[in-house]
Parts: structure tokens; sequence; C-alpha cells
């Protein structure tokens, strides 16, 4: 899912070749576009507008053609991996799709509002599961670990509602162990 086409050629900052396709780094997508999205999601719900401008203004739009390795489990996120331009990321998923794998097997697959990787952002810990970009390709608002923190530390809420969802996550795994 490359990026938009209302948005002009200079969009496409830089074309990274990842597993089976490319990762489109959009550099012009809207913070009210981006704003909307986020405002529309549980984590982000009845934040200020001034608060989800900055939320909006922290974060880089990526698209990820289908079946692109987005995540991968395992992977560390310390050291030099945070100041590398991927980062450790929090994604919001904004248009199309992502397929969660762990330890090899299908857990989900999220759609446009749902969000994955803030599990690695909070404890630092290797990342839990695997995410390739849906088959319709993907589309995402990332969030960086030093983005991501001082939100959560100005807005208890986003962390409150962060911890609920990471609960049922624990929960859903528990039930099926």
């Amino acid at each position: 899912m490359p990026c938009p086409e209302v948005y002009p050629a200079q969009t496409v900052v830089r074309n990274r070749p990842r597993a089976r396709g490319i990762v489109h780094y959009c550099a012009r997508m809207s913070d009210d576009e981006i704003m909307r999205h986020l405002g529309a999601i549980d984590l982000f719900e009845g934040l200020p507008p001034k608060v989800l401008k900055k939320i909006a203004s922290y974060g880089t739009v990526r698209s990820y053609d289908p079946g692109v390795l987005v995540v991968e489990e395992g992977a560390e996120v310390k050291n030099w991996s945070s100041f590398s331009k991927e980062g450790v990321c929090f994604y919001v998923i904004l248009d199309g799709g992502a397929d969660i794998d762990v330890h090899g097997d299908r857990r989900a697959s999220l759609t446009a509002g749902q969000y994955f990787g803030e599990a690695s952002l909070i404890d630092g810990q290797p990342r839990t599961a695997t995410v390739h970009a849906g088959p319709e390709g993907m589309r995402a608002f990332a969030l960086t670990a030093w983005a991501f923190r001082p939100i959560l530390e100005e807005n208890p809420t986003v962390a409150i509602t962060m911890l609920k969802v990471i609960v049922g996550r624990l929960r859903a795994a528990e039930a099926r162990a």
C-alpha cells in the first residue's frame, strides 16, 4: 500500500527494501488527518486536540507492501536500534491490516484503528511477536520510544487505557494456554 496518490511524489522520502517488499516513509500526511485517525482509537480517545496534534507531530507515517516484515519476534529494542530510522516503534494502523504471529502461529489479524508494539516500548524487552503487513498492505503511524514515553507520562488516561489493552491481551493468551 504505497503512500496515497493525493500526496506529491516528494511524499516518499526513502524506500527501504525489506523482506519481500518496500517500506515507504511518507513525509506529507497532514497533522489533521493523523489527528482524526488517532482520536478515533481507544488509546487516545478523549484527548484534547492540542495533545493529539503534539502526538501527530512526533511520529511518522509508513506504508508497507503486502507481506512485508514490520516487527520480528525476539528482536532487541535496546542500544543502537532505538537511534535508527526504524527506531523502536509503537504502530497505529491507519489503513489495511497486519498479521500477528507468535512462535510461528497466527495469533491475530489487526485492522485500522488497532495498534501493536507498545509492550517493548514500555519495558525495553525484545519483541513478543512477528508482525507482517496484511494481504492488502498497511499504512501505519509509527511513534518511537523516546516520543511515546513523555506522552504516557503527561497523559495518564493513555497509560490506563494501554494497561487495559495489555491486560486483555494477557488474559487472552492465558486462555489459549
